[in-house]
């Protein structure tokens, strides 16, 4: 009987929540627990060639995300117009 128990006790793992997404302040400190994102959004030009990098990404408190993709400032979207790039960081 006690096996039973404990082989259903560790049968389910509760769902992943999702983690907390926290917008970088440029003006201010940015503090976040273990597990939470860091999004730095970053104005870009798409017309030229260039985008943001990641120099160092802040290991260990930090490990770098894959960036999401770029989306546009104004509306309508132009072609080479401005976009918005986004770094996101997890913190551990």
């Amino acid at each position: 009987m006690a096996l039973l128990l404990g082989l259903a006790a560790c049968q389910g793992q509760p769902p992943q929540a999702t983690p907390t997404t926290v917008q970088a302040q440029a003006d201010a400190a940015n503090t976040l627990e273990v597990g939470q994102i860091l999004e730095v959004a970053l104005e870009g030009n798409a017309g030229t060639g260039y985008q943001w990098q990641v120099v160092e990404s802040g290991r260990p408190q930090l490990a770098a995300i894959a960036p999401s993709a770029d989306t546009a400032t104004a509306a309508p979207a132009r072609p080479g117009g401005p976009v918005l790039q986004r770094l996101r960081f997890r913190a551990q």
